[in-house]
């Protein structure tokens, strides 16, 4: 009974085993991260140099932030708390807005973006946090109502991207701060069928991209359908920040 009880183990922990290496060359390279509290943009600088990134997708992001990035000859657009930074060419595809949840910024922005002579759809999204409702748990007094209209939110927030996944018919990622596992009901039931480049690409046992004081947790992703295939998938360090940035190299 000890490897049933070990593989579920690793399972809720999210471990897995690195994939391995492959000598394919990757013709894009996206990082994906969550600027909330980060404090060293020099450090986010010289991740994007060291890893020879095309496309950078940033969530609670403030163009100040941008100005250490070594970015001045790519193209960008920031929004509501959603940026992107490309060395690729692209084009502003349409924005979701947190107004209809009585919140603010967005948290979906999507682009059309031209590589080689193909293109392909990025939605750079970053969903509502469940952190209010955990923490009035943990104080023992939960607001069951609150709790509701969030998770309803959640749901809905879910919803919209995936019915937005299931009417395009050209390649895409799926980048950004989702706040949830992959293990959580409502990644299930809306994002299990597509890829997940961390799950599969992963290049390391624990992948984790949120720490607090008590745990580890991954809720940042890159998922994807379609021509694009995931040869690697990293998390990395950034200094001063509490998310850790997703990185992958993709084939098309």
């Amino acid at each position: 009974m000890l490897a049933p009880v070990l593989i579920i183990c690793l399972k809720l922990l999210d471990f897995s085993w690195p994939s391995q290496n492959t000598k394919h060359p990757a013709n894009l390279i996206t990082l994906s991260a969550n600027l909330g509290n980060m404090s060293d943009a020099e450090s986010l600088a010289r991740l994007l140099e060291q890893h020879n990134v095309s496309i950078a997708l940033f969530q609670e992001a403030k163009p100040e932030k941008l100005k250490a990035l070594p970015i001045k000859s790519w193209q960008k657009h920031c929004e509501a708390g959603l940026c992107i930074a490309s060395k690729l060419p692209f084009e502003i595809e349409m924005a979701v807005s947190r107004n209809i949840f009585q919140g603010y910024g967005n948290f979906a922005q999507f682009y059309r973006i031209s590589l080689a002579d193909n293109s392909f759809l990025i939605a750079n999204v970053h969903f509502e946090t469940p952190r209010s409702a955990l923490e009035s748990v943990l104080k023992l007094g939960p607001n069951s109502a609150a709790m509701r209209i969030l998770q309803q939110d959640r749901a809905l927030q879910a919803t919209i991207i995936s019915e937005w996944a299931q009417a395009e018919t050209l390649p895409f990622i799926i980048a950004g701060d989702f706040n949830m596992p992959v293990l959580s009901p409502i990644y299930q039931q809306y994002f299990s069928m597509l890829g997940n480049a961390l799950s599969e690409k992963s290049q390391h046992v624990v992948k984790y991209t949120k720490f607090t004081r008590w745990h580890g947790i991954r809720i940042d992703h890159q998922l994807y359908r379609g021509a694009l295939s995931p040869l690697s998938a990293e998390v990395l360090n950034l200094p001063g920040a509490d998310h850790r940035p997703v990185l992958v190299r993709w084939s098309n």
